[in-house]
């Protein structure tokens, strides 16, 4: 496909720091280097040259035909790597020191919040400009998960300080805006780009599906509130399939046993799998506790699947209930009785579907984001 170049006069050189701890190892292992390869070859398009700074060795440049023309830089090629976490900290200090004396670039993007630390010395001593992206707010899901009060206090002076030093700071939702905004004021600098997301041009209809086995994707962990989605469904006759790994495993596989359903528990697969398995299934449900700007949901509505979300305000942003998914409360009567009632009514679920598939295409495609992080980029240089 081919893209108009939205920055046609400038030949811009950005460098793209990975969290910390990430590589494109890790990316590949977790299905996200498919996807994000995506993202680096627009951007190329529009005349930005791209080098990546990842927490990976040597092993880093057997991903470099996934990303032609990105330069690699794997920053435990030039320091060593500590099997200590306190320690790689520590040695992270250094790296933007060793960058800014070995690398020429425009713009710093930082992905995530933590490793900003690295981002921002680099900012200083370069004299280079910041663009931050927060895909979910750390602090934010610190609270919720009623992490210890010194990590809690750590993630809040990282957030502060991010956003103090940043020149444009990204968040996924309104919703986060709102939130920092209402924990840290005075802030000029917040801008919300959502996620992207594919946008698949034939779309199976609901109606080939298959609608009593119910999909779900996430980590399982207890943010994700997958025991709700278990017992929302015991002793009936809809089976469930869950794509995802994660630290309750054990344990959600004893609830469907004891629930009497029959939960098959699937390991993580590419992005370009993953969209075939979204139009296999009638129903896409996730009844997370607290979400950022979810991009499995979105997957899921671009794939024509009927959503069925947890009534939180990030889900909201993207829902208009009945009308391209469907909001419910966290009870498991509300989301059995609520499928049952979809069913029951084909003409609502293929309209459903319909909707979901066209408010994504208009919204979160990847030409959309490129098009408004490419128009911040320009502000900045």
């Amino acid at each position: 496909m081919t893209y108009t170049h939205y920055l046609k006069e400038y030949i811009l050189d950005l460098l793209y720091i990975f969290t910390f701890d990430y590589s494109l190892e890790v990316w590949e292992k977790s299905g996200a280097l498919e996807r994000e390869s995506k993202y680096f070859s627009i951007l190329q398009e529009q005349n930005i040259n791209i080098k990546i700074l990842t927490y990976g060795d040597n092993s880093e440049y057997d991903y470099q035909e996934n990303i032609e023309n990105v330069e690699i830089i794997p920053i435990y090629k030039f320091i060593s790597k500590s099997n200590s976490k306190i320690i790689r900290y520590l040695k992270s200090f250094y790296i933007p020191f060793y960058i800014n004396s070995h690398y020429k670039f425009d713009v710093i993007k930082q992905n995530q919040l933590l490793g900003s630390w690295v981002a921002i010395i680099l900012k200083f001593i370069s004299g280079k400009k910041l663009l931050f992206r927060s895909g979910y707010d750390m602090y934010l899901f610190s609270l919720f998960e009623k992490k210890f009060f010194v990590k809690v206090l750590l993630y809040k002076l990282l957030t502060y300080f991010t956003l103090k030093y940043s020149d444009i700071y990204i968040v996924t939702s309104n919703s986060d805006k709102k939130f920092l905004n209402d924990k840290f004021k005075k802030i000029k600098n917040l801008e919300v780009i959502s996620n992207w997301v594919e946008t698949p041009a034939n779309i199976k209809p609901v109606s080939q599906r298959s609608s009593k086995n119910l999909l779900s994707v996430g980590r399982l962990e207890y943010q994700k509130n997958f025991e709700l989605l278990i017992k929302s469904f015991s002793h009936s006759d809809f089976d469930i399939t869950i794509y995802g790994e994660g630290s309750k495993k054990k344990y959600l596989k004893k609830i469907s046993e004891e629930e009497k359903v029959n939960v098959e528990f699937k390991k993580i697969i590419s992005n370009s799998k993953l969209q075939q398995v979204y139009q296999q299934h009638t129903f896409f449900i996730l009844t997370s506790f607290f979400e950022g700007n979810p991009k499995v949901l979105l997957e899921a509505m671009a794939n024509g699947c009927v959503v069925i979300a947890s009534n939180i305000s990030n889900h909201s942003e993207i829902i208009n209930h009945k009308v391209n998914g469907f909001l419910v409360n966290l009870n498991e009567k509300d989301i059995f009785n609520l499928v049952k009632e979809i069913i029951e009514n084909k003409e609502l679920s293929e309209e459903v579907s319909i909707k979901a598939v066209n408010f994504v295409r208009k919204n979160y495609s990847l030409l959309i984001h490129v098009k408004k992080e490419i128009s911040l980029l320009k502000k900045l240089i």
